[in-house]
This record gives structure tokens, sequence and C-alpha cells, in this order.
């Protein structure tokens, strides 16, 4: 008897277990269009006794992805069958018929008795399925509530994508069939492969077999971060791979089953290293050429007046278009550097022979170019196919019916837009997925530097003011780019990746007007489940407080945003202690004007998370008008001149985004805004002698009373830091105390002896007192 009864207790418990329920939330991302609850009906319960129907054989792919993706995450067996729905209720059904212009549109019915989706095409049921499936808690339960409900939804964008570089540092099958795993999560329906480059070719070529044994393998690898020049570390290893041609197929079939069309990139005529190793030939000189070692751009190109130059890429070409359905082709055109070009024989008589000349706007070398990609676009144009390409195409004539790239800002979208052309947008401002995610870069693998975090993603707007409707259309959508010089592992790319995909999935599928970031941080916890669930590495720094600052000259302050997942309680303090719940709460922006060290952290499931920090030091320049005279590198550019004037110093990482790049010397001017009292300046830089990142060899500072006439007051010699650590440096000139408006500033780089490599100058903030 007493063993009856604790059989029966221990089957109790059994049973209470495996009885509990979850909710389902509509609140996915990207977030649909139109969300209508019907309060007044009772919600669908999803269990192990619902069953799925699909009409349409085309459906029958995706009804299957349904049952098993919900066995995955909830551990609910659901039973799927072809047909009209039996008697009864308690049904899951798909099927087409929906009318509706957004050819991936489609609409969600939720009742007591069942889910019923219809869409335009399987696309849009895929999708809808994916919804369903996001607004499923992760989690072992024995039933699902769905809240009745009827979603209407469609893409913004037709192109939604991502591009994955896999010449720099190859990924396999496996970790390209992940990475289109994670696209399709977001709803993405691109996936943009980078095949070749400087660094490897990556895909067989069975005309051209030397591309694949030369091609793909580079002898080592430079290490760490490179600056430039040819003075660098190697790792001395091998390395590369490239894909066949079957394991392409296999890869193209595997997302055409999560409606993702894959668009390859054969890069030319620059970034042909891998090319030049191959077949030596087709360089503008003849040398012995290497599969490129280090990043950055290269000066051996394709020699453009060679006609066996041309026939590789259309041998390669053939074999492009048997292989891959869709109906782009991407033909790079980015950084294709003249050099090699101006002084080659070959070059110059082509030039010569198409009667090309140079203009106010383009040399004639330009217009080679535009000759040269104008030979394969047609080559391909008669395969039935449309060519992609960065924007640098512009340059000279664009290719008839070329989409363009715009990946140096959105001028070259804009450009193209009034030109007629179709546009992708993927601005490295917004949309370069290997910049940082973080200002703390303590908590950054790679040495990329730049800065996008996740605000900064969901932040774009695609479709620029000054436009016309008619020139909006041609931007058909948006892209992010993952290029791999600093990602040799597939944990580090998933980090780069995650979670900004969530932001750009909602900037590429949500209407504008329904976008708002902080639902967005509301909503990802979510999605974030679904990682955890999958084991998809993301930047876990998303659970603490992320610091946003913005210098406002006009109000002459500091606006500093803090935000967390989840939207939960931010606590903080200005003097540097450590928060708790009863320091103050965080309710909007921060207007910071003096002095302070403020730490953040946010209470979720009962405990703080880790601190994040902002230490602000205020002087008479802080917060002032600065102006810029000098080049700044594109990749160290993030918040522009305003950072030096911040009042916040970098860390001693490169990569951080608090420092601005100078390749060629240093030179801004600061306006007081009034005549102002001053004696002292402050001089902030980095040195890393490793990078070539040094100390200036001369300050100078010059002062003026209306902007236009400057007198130097102080000049100074500085002993640049021998040591081999990187070291914050901040120079003091002192001089006669005098009033001025306006201060300039001078800083010569210095060059170093014992490296070739490019000198730079790192610098984070400027002082005066």
């Amino acid at each position: 008897m007493k063993k009856s009864i604790i059989t029966l207790l221990f089957s109790s418990l059994l049973f209470a277990c495996t009885q509990k329920y979850s909710d389902a939330s509509y609140k996915v991302i990207p977030l649909p269009q139109q969300i209508s609850l019907k309060k007044t009906e009772r919600s669908f319960t999803m269990n192990s006794a619902t069953r799925i129907f699909f009409k349409d054989l085309a459906l029958k792919g995706i009804a299957n992805q349904f049952s098993t993706t919900v066995k995955h995450n909830a551990n609910l067996n659901l039973q799927v069958e072809q047909g009209d729905k039996k008697e009864g209720a308690n049904v899951v059904i798909f099927e087409l018929g929906l009318k509706h212009t957004h050819k991936e549109a489609y609409q969600i019915n939720i009742d007591s008795s069942e889910i019923h989706i219809q869409s335009v095409t399987p696309s849009g049921a895929f999708y809808a399925m994916q919804t369903l499936v996001k607004s499923i808690p992760v989690q072992e339960v024995s039933e699902v509530h769905f809240p009745a409900t009827e979603i209407k939804d469609y893409p913004r964008f037709a192109y939604r994508g991502m591009m994955l570089d896999v010449s720099r540092h190859f990924s396999d099958v496996e970790m390209v069939k992940r990475t289109i795993d994670i696209l399709a999560l977001h709803n993405l329906n691109v996936f943009h492969w980078h095949l070749t480059d400087d660094q490897g070719w990556r895909m067989e070529i069975k005309k051209r077999p030397l591309l694949t044994q030369i091609g793909a393998w580079r002898d080592n690898t430079v290490v760490g971060r490179y600056i430039g020049g040819n003075d660098y570390p190697t790792d001395n290893q091998r390395h590369g791979g490239f894909y066949t041609q079957d394991q392409i197929k296999d890869v193209i079939a595997y997302a055409a089953e999560r409606y993702i069309t894959i668009i390859p990139e054969i890069d030319l005529p620059g970034h042909t290293s891998a090319v030049l190793a191959s077949y030596p030939e087709l360089g503008c000189i003849e040398k012995e050429y290497k599969v490129a070692n280090r990043w950055g751009v290269i000066k051996d190109v394709i020699c453009a007046g060679n006609e066996q130059s041309l026939q590789l890429f259309k041998d390669v070409m053939d074999e492009v278009c048997e292989l891959f359905p869709g109906k782009y082709i991407h033909i790079g055109g980015d950084e294709c550097v003249k050099e090699r070009w101006q002084a080659c024989s070959k070059c110059q008589g082509k030039i010569k022979q198409l009667h090309l000349k140079s203009d106010s706007r383009f040399s004639k070398e330009d217009y080679l170019q535009s000759y040269f990609m104008g030979e394969i676009a047609q080559y391909l144009h008669s395969k039935g196919k449309q060519v992609i390409g960065w924007d640098e195409i512009l340059e000279g004539m664009p290719m008839d019916g070329s989409v363009i790239m715009s990946w140096r800002g959105i001028s070259g979208g804009i450009e193209a837009a009034r030109l007629n052309h179709d546009v992708i947008m993927a601005p490295a401002t917004h949309m370069y997925f290997d910049y940082s995610q973080t200002l703390d870069s303590s908590k950054e693998e790679i040495p990329v530097g730049g800065y996008i975090n996740v605000e900064r993603v969901y932040s774009f707007e695609p479709l620029p003011e000054g436009l016309t409707d008619n020139e909006k259309k041609h931007i058909i959508g948006v892209q992010a780019n993952v290029w791999c010089e600093y990602m040799p592992n597939e944990r580090i790319r998933q980090y780069q990746i995650l979670p900004r995909l969530a932001a750009l999935s909602e900037v590429q599928w949500t209407m504008p007007e329904k976008k708002n970031y902080l639902d967005f941080l509301a909503r990802l916890p979510q999605i974030i489940d679904i990682y955890d669930l999958y084991g998809y590495n993301y930047a876990r720094h998303i659970l603490d407080v992320s610091i946003t600052d913005k210098v406002d000259i006009k109000n002459r302050d500091l606006e500093v945003s803090l935000s967390t997942l989840g939207n939960d309680s931010i606590f903080y303090t200005l003097d540097g202690s450590l928060p708790d719940r009863n320091s103050y709460l965080y309710k909007g922006v921060l207007k910071i004007d003096s002095s302070v060290t403020l730490k953040a952290m946010a209470y979720r499931n009962n405990q703080m998370s880790q601190v994040s920090s902002l230490k602000v030091d205020c002087n008479k320049a802080t917060f002032k008008p600065v102006t810029l005279h000098s080049e700044l590198s594109r990749m160290h550019v993030y918040g522009g001149a305003s950072m030096l004037v911040d009042g916040i110093i970098g860390s001693t990482r490169p990569d951080d985004a608090r420092w601005l790049g100078f390749p060629k010397g240093f030179e801004a001017v600061i306006d007081l805004r009034q005549q102002t009292s001053i004696s002292k300046l402050l001089f902030t830089n980095l040195s890393v002698i490793s990078d070539n990142i040094l100390d200036p060899d001369l300050i100078s500072v010059f002062v003026s009373d209306d902007g236009k006439y400057y007198q130097c007051v102080k000049e100074e010699r500085i002993i640049a830091k021998q040591g081999k650590e990187a070291s914050v440096s901040q120079h003091q000139l002192d001089f006669e105390s005098t009033k001025a408006r306006f201060v300039k500033i001078q800083a010569n780089a210095s060059v170093s002896k014992a490296s070739t490599l490019v000198p730079w100058m790192f610098v984070s903030e400027i002082g005066i007192q």
C-alpha cells in the first residue's frame, strides 16, 4: 500500500512537471507590420494532439520545418498531413491564395480552434512559420497558448542581405550552413558569398584548376592589427581551402529550403592577388606573385589591357552562371589601384585603342576599369544575369542595368538612384559588422577598430532625404557586411553578427513608423533565448548597460543615453561609487556639463548586472566647436572631430573607437566662443610602437582673436616613448597666459627609422586650461 502511494505521488509530480504551459508572444523580431488581438476570443492551445495541414505540395517543406522546430524549441510533437482540414479543431493550416501586392506577404488568423496561415507564395508561408516559431517561449512544455489574433505582414524591402567574407578566413560548408540558418531566423533572404579576394580563391573552377590549386592557399597570415607597410609579423601557418562545385550546389539547395538566394562575388579587376599567383602572366609586370598574407589594398591588380584577363573571367563566369540560379552576380569593382595600369604598355595601348580620355572627374584608367567590367557585365547579361558592383563602379561609366552596392556611406547610393540604377544600401557607417560593438574595448576580441553598436544599426534609415519618390523606388534593399580579416573562427564571426543582425532585420523588414529602439530592446530577450538554445555566440555585453554619448556643441554638454536588454531598470551614480537599487534610477538622456565618473548597472532577475563606466573630465575646450584640417582615416572616425572635446580619453587598445586616426599629421582649431584666458594645452595620444602608432615629433599651439590670423605661443619637441607596450601619452604644453578665442593645434607625426610601416597618430582628447 505504501509503495502504491509513493508511486501515485511520483506520477502526480511527473504529470505536474510535464503539464506546464507557456504563452506565445507575437512581439517578435522583426516586428510584423500589423498585429490585431481578438481580446474577446479564447486562445488556441497547441499540444501534442495538434495536427499540421498543408494544402499545396510547395508548402510541405515549410510544414515539416515548423513541426521539427516546435519539437526542438518546446518539445511538442506535431503531426504533418497533406490535404484539407479534417473534422474537428486543434489544427495549423498552411495554404497559398492570399491576394497581396507583396509576393512575400502572409496573414495569420488565430482563434480557439485553429491557426490559419495564408500567403501569396511559399516564401511568405516560411516567414509566417518563423513568426510563429519565434513567438513560442523556449522551454519544454505540454502546451502553448496562442492569443486569438490576426497578423498581417510583409517586408519593407525585397532585398534583405548579409555578406560573409570567406576569402580572408575560410569557413567550411557546415559553418556556412549555420550562418544561413541565422539569416533565415531573422527573415533575411540574400546571402552574399564573398568567394574571391587577394587572400584566397574559394570556388572550384574546372576550366581554371590553378585558381584553387595555387590561389586557394597562402603561406602565412599577418599577426595582429595590420596598419600598413611591408614589415609585419606572420604566423608561419599555411591557410586556405575552397568549395567544390558539388559542395556549392549543396549549400545553394540548403539556402533555397530557407528561401535565401545566394549571390556569389567574384572580385575584379582589383583584389586579384590570388588570381595573379595562379596565372602570373595576367599581371602588368613580370614577377612572382603570391596569395596575399596581409590585409588592406594591394596595388598589384589584373592587367586590363590583356585580352587573356577577360578570357579568364569569362571562363570563370561560365561556371558561376551554371551553378548559381539567382539573377544577380556580384563582380566587385572596389579599391582597384591604377598605379600598375598607368605604367603598363598593354593597359595604355588598350586606352589608346578605345580612345579613352581623362576628364575633370575621372582618369582614363578609371574609364579603362569601366570598359573591363562592362565587358564582363555584357557577357553575364547574355547569360540572363544582372551584375552588382561596389559603388566605385560609378567612377567612370557605370554599366547599364548594374546594381550599385553603396558602402562608402550613402552618397554612392544617392548618385546611383538619380542615375536610375537600383541600389543596395550597405554603408560602412552603419552596416560593417567587423567594426567594434562597444566603446569598452576590453570586451572586444578583434582589433579592427571603428564602432557600430546595436542602436546605431537600428537607427539606419535606408531612404535618404532629398530623393524623389521615383528615385527612392531604386533603393531595393539593405545589407550588412562581415569582413573576416580579424575573424579566424566561427565563434568570433557569430559574436560580430549577433545581436546586430536582429537590429538589421527590423531595418530591412519593419516599416519605419513602427520602429522603436526601446521597444526593440524589450523584445530582444525572446530571440536571445533562441540564440542560447542553438548555441550561437553573441555579444553578451548587451546584457549589461550600454552607454552611448554624443557631444551637444550647441548646449555645451554631453548627452549620455543608457539602455539594456529587455528595458530592465538601470541605476547609476555620478561620483564613481557602485550603483545599487537606492541609486539614481535612469529615466532619460543625461546632460553632463561637468567632470563626473558615471557608473551604471541594470537590475535583472533579482540581481545587478556587470558595471558599465564612463569618466568625463572637463576643461575650457570641452564641448566647444572643433574643426579638423587634417586627413582622418575612415576606419577611425566614429564620432568625428567632436570626440576631441568630449572629455573622454581612450584606452590602451588601438581598436578603441575613442581614438581618431591620422596618417599624415594633425591640425585642429578649437573655438572657445569668447575671449578666454589660457596658459596650458593638454594633448592626449596613443603610443603603440609595434603598430607604428607614435607620439608626435612636434606640437605647436597658435592663438587668434578672429580665426584668421594666428600667433604661435608654444612649440615643443616631443621625446617619443621607446617602450613596446601600448600606452596613453598626455603631453602638457605650458605657455605665458594669454587671451584668445581660437586655438589651433598642430602635431607632426614621428617617423620610426626601425619600421617601414606608415606612421600613425591616434588622438583622443585636446584640453585647454
